[in-house]
């Protein structure tokens, strides 16, 4: 505390302990007045009644002590009581009362006779003047009453004592009890004051602080007031419309924004509540909103809603309201933000209608394309399939080259065709990705093999480089993928003259569950300039415009193939040098296949410890074949050519450590591999080690060259590892056999003309209104033996089918009068309640996004595009012809072995499912015993997500059940379960049920094929 405050709390205290004297003072003059007065009254009183008369002789008078007791007692107390009257709390007051006080204690002793008892009258108004907390008082009494006793005890001692003697020492006595007294006295009343100096502390201390708490009540006021005038300032001058609002709803504050917002006046919002100007269509939701925050439900809440403008007009408003409780939890007061958004719902409307017409125009113009391809389509299948089937006759050489080269030019064509209507879907967004479970190292190998040709023809080594840790069963779209590295390998091949393609995928380290793999396709070709990497990858463009008249192509390839990497989570780029070649990679986010299809790679034979000679003049296949055989366990040695290799036959038998194996490429310069195999074989030190043959070239007579020389297998590259697998495992045990062998398989096109030749004789209504398709579909069915009904519409096509019975119908979907999908609606309708239902099979130019869905969900059992391929239409037939000997046969356990046609062939294709599980027999059983018991769970799953009306979960089951059955190349059972995801994906399940119970009798009839193949009963 400071000095001056000290100071002033100390005048204060001051101040108010005199304040307390004085009050006391004048208390107690008041009283001792009174007193005063009664004591007079009192020795009146007492003198008439002691001693009213006094006798002399016969005669009496009134006794002096009465005229005493009236006058000398009326003196006494009459400046006492006048002072106390008009000057009370005066210190000569309380003197004067003190000294009457005294004066009228020596009247009444007087007036006794000096008697004992009344003396104590003394020491009684010294103990009531100590009232006064004033020693002085105390004194003035002492002294008046001291010199009272002194005179009257000198002048008339029986006044006083009521006796004579002993008068000289008695004053003393009596002196010594009053002094006695007044040290008590004094005593008290210094205890009196310091009591009165600790009350006005406490009064002076409760004073500062009710000061304190005055300044700190003004200060928060202050600060309020200043508060509310920001609150209210903020409130009044917010850019967006403010409200308060009862829990009712009724308006107690509103801002200028809302009023202009809304056209009316302060007043009049005040006066109504919030449904007053809320749209009528919208006072339902605002309700339930306002009832859900009062109930404690939500504790706030946003929606868009409508006021009516007191103009009339709607106002569009974003209101964001919250309640404000009260310390108990009850509803105070209604919070609420008002932003007009009405210009925003404007702007809204004119991007609706520009969405609207954008998408128009991307329906028109994916109409445009779907018609486009075709009209293209329609006279390319015209083309293409006259000149296959003139290929078939008997030409001159002249002419078979030159209906090759329309042939050849028409496949260009429709390649050509295929990229732009691939690019045209990705840039109208219409291309999505199909995820199914993929074997990664089936696909890479097909891929490859398929274009193996292309590089063999060219003089060019084709590799490929999977890494050891690539998982083999992957989750993703394995169709685009293929696509990709297609093209991908394609360009290299088309751009390098001399030297190697190389294909190389690996691992990318990746958090998480998702599989990350990283493809690369290097090549020795001419290179790219630098300048030039990034305006390959642009539409319609390629590094120049030499490349472009030399090479050909559309310059769409590689935009396409950045797009679909796009959308497989990735990126493609490329690194090239002018003359040292290319390389392009690209990044593919999959994931991991689940449950028993994770485990469905080949397990690679065991070669631990076991020396391999490779000969091979490429390095890279050297190197790729040694890191895939150490994975394995061997101990590779590498040759550069045939000589080489022989030396190193030689040295090893020499040594004792023999090879018992040899890769050996077939093409090297100098001494190639038939040359070199003859030599091992010849030589009788040499004979033991079995020699497998890899070639890039599948000439003519290879394979029986190699049956006369002695080699173990006969593979074309690029080898895929299983087959390597396979091959090295046959070599070993000597069971090796070159007529399973890649060189034995001929042409596609001729076993399928020689398949369907030797089926039953099919039934077959075509519905076509192009002519020139008619002629080709009619002469390609002939060919196969089929007896043709040709309708050119849909209507005619279902009149035929109600005239007579067909094994199979080729519907093409757009034709005049009746299309192909009212064709296949109505063909099913009839058949409803029959048992019957035939096989129609969509054939259309068509090449959009959803026409194959859009097929299946109409009712058609298969697809085929146009230009419709002889492998494809083959396809279809052998479906048909299954169901026809299925309807034909008697109902009995079907043969799967291939060797007859039978009820399980239909279900499934055996041969196939084995092929994609890489020839594992024990995987198949085991993929088709987990089939058979979980295909009930997923058919109860689409049975209860379609009860409960959930899209999502129809479309999810039934995908799950349609890469279950692709394992087991169960087509029939995956056709039914695509429709079903297609029916899914729309979102309208109204064809949902029929699809299910279409699906389910598949489902049933593939358990029950499985479970008459008898390895698989008791699976």
């Amino acid at each position: 505390m400071s000095d001056a405050a000290g100071a002033n709390r100390a005048g204060r205290v001051a101040e108010l302990a005199a304040l307390a004297r004085g009050a006391i003072h004048r208390r107690t003059d008041r009283m001792f007045a009174v007193l005063l007065l009664l004591q007079w009254f009192a020795m009146v009183a007492l003198a008439v009644w002691v001693s009213p008369r006094t006798w002399s002789g016969a005669d009496s008078r009134t006794h002096p002590h009465i005229w005493a007791a009236v006058v000398l007692g009326g003196v006494v107390v009459a400046l006492p009581v006048v002072l106390a009257r008009w000057r009370p709390g005066a210190t000569s007051t309380r003197c004067v009362v003190a000294a009457a006080q005294m004066l009228s204690a020596g009247v009444l002793i007087h007036l006794t006779g000096g008697r004992i008892e009344t003396h104590f009258h003394v020491f009684g108004s010294l103990a009531f003047l100590a009232l006064y907390r004033d020693w002085r008082v105390l004194l003035v009494a002492s002294a008046v009453t001291a010199l009272d006793h002194v005179a009257r005890g000198l002048a008339w001692p029986e006044s006083v004592y009521g006796t004579v003697a002993g008068a000289d020492w008695r004053w003393a006595e009596h002196a010594g009890w009053v002094v006695f007294l007044d040290v008590f006295l004094g005593v008290s009343c210094w205890w009196g004051e310091r009591d009165l100096t600790r009350t006005a502390e406490r009064e002076a201390e409760l004073e500062a602080a009710h000061a304190t708490v005055e300044e700190r009540v003004r200060e928060r006021t202050a600060e309020l007031w200043q508060q509310e005038e920001r609150f209210r300032s903020a409130f009044d001058s917010a850019a967006i419309g403010m409200a308060i609002l009862t829990p009712e709803g009724r308006f107690v504050r509103v801002n200028r924004v809302l009023c202009d917002t809304v056209g009316y006046t302060e007043e009049q919002l005040l006066a109504c509540a919030f449904e007053a100007v809320t749209h009528p269509d919208d006072r339902a939701a605002d309700t339930a909103f306002k009832a859900r925050m009062i109930s404690g439900e939500i504790a706030s809440y946003q929606h868009e809603k409508r006021y009516v403008h007191k103009a009339g007009a709607v106002v569009w408003v974003q209101v964001n309201v919250s309640l404000v409780r009260d310390a108990e939890g009850r509803p105070h007061h209604v919070v609420s933000q008002i932003l007009d958004i009405t210009a925003r719902k404007e702007w809204e409307e004119v991007l609706r209608r520009a969405t609207a017409a954008a998408e128009a125009a991307s329906r028109a113009k994916s109409e445009f394309l779907a018609n486009m391809s075709h009209e293209i389509r329609t006279p390319m299948n015209g083309i293409v399939g006259m000149t296959e089937l003139l290929l078939e006759t008997r030409l001159t050489p002249e002419q078979r080259e030159s209906v090759g080269l329309v042939k050849s030019s028409a496949d260009a064509l429709l390649t050509v065709i295929n990229d732009i209507l691939d690019f045209s879907k990705i840039e109208a967004g219409k291309l999505d990705l199909d995820p199914l479970p993929f074997s990664l190292r089936d696909m890479v190998g097909d891929t490859l093999k398929a274009l193996a040709g292309r590089a063999h023809a060219k003089g060019l080594e084709l590799a490929c480089e999977l890494r050891p840790d690539l998982p083999d069963v992957l989750l993703g779209d394995a169709h685009r993928l293929r696509q990709i590295l297609t093209n991908l390998v394609g360009n290299a091949i088309k751009f390098t003259d001399r030297g190697e393609v190389l294909v190389r995928c690996e691992r990318v380290p990746e958090s998480g569950e998702a599989v990350v793999l990283r493809f690369s396709v290097t090549d020795t070709g001419i290179g790219i300039p630098r300048d030039k990497l990034k305006a390959v990858f642009e539409p319609f463009t390629q590094a120049d415009g030499s490349t472009t008249r030399k090479y050909g192509g559309t310059g769409l390839g590689l935009t396409i193939c950045q797009r679909l990497v796009g959308l497989m989570g990735g990126r493609l780029w490329a690194e090239s040098a002018p003359g040292k070649g290319s390389t392009f990679s690209f990044d593919a986010r999959l994931e991991l296949a689940r449950g028993a299809f994770a485990r469905a790679a080949e397990t690679p034979v065991d070669l631990t410890g076991l020396p391999i000679l490779i000969v091979d003049d490429n390095a890279t296949n050297r190197r790729v074949l040694a890191e895939t055989v150490r994975h394995w366990g061997a101990r590779p040695t590498c040759s550069a050519s045939g000589p080489e290799g022989l030396d190193e036959l030689r040295w090893a038998a020499a040594t004792g450590k023999a090879f018992p194996l040899v890769l050996l490429d077939g093409m090297m310069p100098g001494m190639d591999g038939f040359s070199t195999a003859e030599r091992i074989v010849g030589d009788s030190e040499l004979a033991g080690a079995a020699v497998l043959m890899l070639t890039s070239a599948d000439r003519q007579g290879d394979a029986a060259r190699c049956r006369e020389i002695g080699v173990a297998a006969y593979l074309v590259k690029p080898v895929k590892s299983a087959e390597l697998s396979r091959a090295i495992a046959a070599a070993l045990r000597g069971t090796c056999s070159l007529s399973a062998s890649p060189a034995d398989s001929r042409s596609p096109r001729d076993a399928a003309g020689r398949g369907a030749s030797q089926g039953p004789r099919l039934r077959v209504l075509v519905a076509e209104d192009n002519p020139v398709n008619q002629r080709v579909v009619l002469r390609l069915l002939e060919k196969f033996g089929h007896a043709v009904t040709m309708t050119a519409d849909g209507r005619q096509a279902v009149d035929a089918l109600g005239r007579e019975p067909f094994d199979i119908v080729l519907m093409d979907v757009q034709m005049p009068e009746m299309d192909g999908f009212e064709a296949t609606q109505l063909i099913r309708q009839r058949e409803a309640g029959t048992g019957r239902h035939t096989l129609v099979v969509a054939m259309t130019a068509h090449a959009m996004k959803g026409d194959r869905e859009r097929c299946l969900i109409a009712g058609m059992d298969d697809y085929v595009s146009k230009p419709v391929q002889r492998s494809e239409l083959t396809r279809v037939l052998d479906r048909a012809t299954a169901v026809a000997a299925t309807n034909a046969a008697a109902p009995a356990p079907a043969v799967l072995d291939g060797a007859t046609v039978g009820a399980a062939e239909l279900a499934f294709d055996r041969a196939g499912a084995v092929e994609c599980l890489g020839g594992d027999e024990e995987l198949f059983a085991e993929v088709a015993g987990l089939f058979r018991s979980d295909s009930e769970r997923f058919l109860e799953e689409l049975s209860e997500a379609l009860g409960g009306g959930d899209a999502v979960a129809v479309r999810r089951a039934a995908h799950g059940l349609k890469g279950a059955a692709g394992y087991l190349s169960a087509k029939p059972v995956v056709d039914a379960a695509q429709v079903l995801e297609a029916i899914g994906a729309t979102g309208n399940l109204s064809a949902a049920p029929v699809a299910l119970e279409r699906l389910t009798c598949e489902v049933r009839r593939l358990n029950a094929a499985l479970a008459a193949v008898p390895e698989l009963a008791h699976g």
